[in-house]
Formats: C-alpha cells, structure tokens, sequence
C-alpha cells in the first residue's frame, strides 16, 4: 500500500508540473474551448489560468508533502485542492454551453 500511494504521490506532482506549464504559456489541453459560450471565452481562459497556476502550485505541494509524510498539511493541501476543483467544474458548466 505504501508503494502504491508513493506512485500516487509522484503521479499529483508531475499533474501539477503540467498544470503549472499550462499556466505559463497559456497552452493545453485545459484550453480547449469548443463548448464555451462565445462571449465568456475570455472569462473561461482566465479561470483555467488561475486554476492551472494555484492548483499547479497546491498540487506539487500536496504531492511533495504526502511523499514526505508531513501531516496534517498534506491534507490540509489535499481538501483545498479538491475544493479548488470542485469550484472549476461549477463554474466550467456556468460557462459551457448547454448541449441539446
């Protein structure tokens, strides 16, 4: 079980790498954009940058902090993240259009 948590652990950091260079350079798969309401495409790139940059950023730092076995902040770090989360998806089917 430990072992399989370690990979977990490593597997959450190189996301959060990712999400960081999504951040960055403003390109990925985060920004595919064919179901956003046309006049919130604006809106909707700025969350996903926001969200790359924070939730990179709580990510390799959960990850980090779990492969270490530093608690409480690794779960501290792992209810914002999923909170973090969890507002994105409300506010990506706000901003999506409705399918028919």
């Amino acid at each position: 079980m430990n072992n399989s948590m370690q990979i977990f652990d490593v597997f959450v950091i190189l996301v959060g790498i990712y999400m960081l260079y999504s951040a960055i350079s403003g390109k990925g798969s985060f920004y595919k954009d064919e179901n956003i309401k046309s006049d919130m495409k604006e809106k909707y790139k700025k969350l996903i940058k926001c969200f790359c940059l924070f939730g990179g950023l709580i990510a390799v730092a959960y990850g980090a902090f779990d492969f270490l076995k530093i608690e409480p902040i690794a779960t501290i770090l792992f209810v914002i993240l999923c909170a973090i989360l969890l507002f994105v998806i409300v506010a990506i089917m706000v901003l999506t259009k409705p399918k028919k």
